[in-house]
């Protein structure tokens, strides 16, 4: 009887060890859309975690992995697309994310693109509160493309697509580089990610110390810090 009450002791441990395991290893997950078959499976999973912990929602809409679509495999075509391309693609901006981030409609098909070497205050981050004139970020970011026809171009030394499926690409339009002219007007700052420093780096660094200098936007009205609170 001893026995046998030990083998189930011990068949017992060994099975709430294995659930243990098992819960370890899904709390230490880090999901990405990649993990995921079509948008409607990464959308159930962002819908289950409030807070959205892996930064499925890069653009901050309210939709998981807008590179997958709710038609996946045709989404998924654009991104391979936009990795793809090399050369200039043009398009129209069809909407405004944010200060840094816009939707363009490129050859019929729609592509969250996120402009290499910027970055803005944050209005939509989950878990962040607004930042000083993040709001205002945005506005000029409206005014300036908004239905505009625009040219996308790569940056080699950077990736084509980041971890959220939109696409990094400068956003040129009428001679005039879209970052470029948000951080003259003190609404971003230049952005390095990850040491890897981009093509443009020198211009839009210029472009900085000359918004600082004139305490333009943000360098003026939140004392140059882009992510201090509203």
């Amino acid at each position: 009887m001893a026995s046998a009450r030990w083998t189930r002791f011990l068949a017992l441990g060994l099975t709430l060890a294995a659930a243990g395991c098992g819960s370890v290893a899904t709390a230490q997950s880090d999901r990405d859309c990649s993990d995921f078959a079509n948008q409607r499976a990464a959308q159930q999973w962002y819908d289950s975690h409030p807070g959205d912990p892996d930064h499925l929602d890069g653009d901050h809409n309210g939709t998981a992995c807008d590179s997958l679509g709710s038609a996946g495999k045709r989404r998924g075509a654009a991104a391979t697309g936009a990795a793809a391309a090399k050369g200039p693609r043009n398009g129209r901006v069809v909407a405004i994310v944010d200060g840094d981030t816009i939707k363009v409609e490129v050859a019929g098909q729609r592509e969250t693109v996120r402009l290499i070497g910027i970055d803005t205050p944050e209005s939509k981050r989950p878990q962040t509160p607004v930042e000083c004139g993040a709001k205002r970020a945005a506005a000029a970011m409206t005014q300036l493309l908004t239905n505009r026809s625009v040219t996308l171009r790569r940056d080699p030394t950077q990736d084509a697509i980041d971890r959220y499926g939109r696409t990094l690409a400068y956003v040129d339009f009428g001679g005039h580089d879209a970052g470029e002219t948000m951080i003259r007007n003190g609404w971003a700052t230049p952005y390095v990610y990850q040491h890897h420093p981009f093509q443009r780096y020198r211009t839009y660094a210029a472009a900085a110390a000359s918004a600082k200098t004139r305490r333009a936007g943000v360098q003026g009205i939140c004392a140059g810090d882009f992510h201090r609170a509203a």
